[in-house]
């Protein structure tokens, strides 16, 4: 917590492999300890590098910690959704997963996957004042996120939300940009099987 960004990120990357290579009956005692100093500082002015070792950490920590971890899902969620918007496309990788990860804990995921399609309709990017590139990686960043969190269909019961998603995909697949005409395909592609299920 009060390293240098190199301390940080070794840091960061050391208790990964602890994680790791702990089995989960005896991480189960520390993973709050763990989880309460790295949610808090992930969201410091920290290079990339740091970050992407945090939000994998955190990765790690949500497969091995599993319904200890719940109280925290809110916070781990607005980490992650923040990371989506991260000027580093390595940062926005992790978040993806991190989120993936985070949905068999989440007990609502609507307010979640709404907060993804507006993320990919592009609507929260002038409040970061980013130009258009970057607004484009975001966008591609929350189509990701949005495909991996409804591929998880079985928490997906709104056929509002599903609808949403499924409109903001069919929006963005005729898109100049062919990776966000990708991401808009696998959007469409999971919603659509979600529809045909319910």
């Amino acid at each position: 917590m009060y390293g240098d960004s190199s301390v940080r990120e070794n840091a960061a990357a050391g208790l990964g492999e602890i994680v790791k290579l702990t089995s989960s009956e005896f991480f189960s005692p520390f993973a709050i300890k763990i989880t309460g100093p790295l949610l808090r500082i992930v969201g410091d002015r920290n290079p990339s590098t740091v970050k992407v070792a945090i939000i994998e950490t955190l990765g790690l920590i949500l497969s091995k910690g599993g319904p200890i971890l719940k109280a925290f899902v809110p916070q781990f969620q607005t980490t992650f959704i923040k990371a989506l918007s991260d000027p580093s496309r390595l940062v926005r990788i992790e978040a993806i997963k991190a989120l993936g990860l985070l949905i068999p804990l989440s007990t609502r995921v609507e307010p979640l996957i709404k907060e993804l399609v507006s993320g990919a309709r592009g609507e929260t990017l002038a409040s970061l004042s980013i130009e258009s590139s970057g607004g484009i990686a975001i966008q591609i960043s929350s189509l990701e996120a949005l495909a991996r969190v409804l591929a998880c269909g079985s928490k997906v019961q709104s056929p509002e939300i599903i609808s949403s998603a499924l409109s903001v995909g069919n929006l963005l697949v005729v898109h100049d940009d062919e990776d966000l005409r990708e991401a808009a395909i696998k959007v469409i592609r999971v919603a659509s099987e979600l529809q045909k299920s319910l």
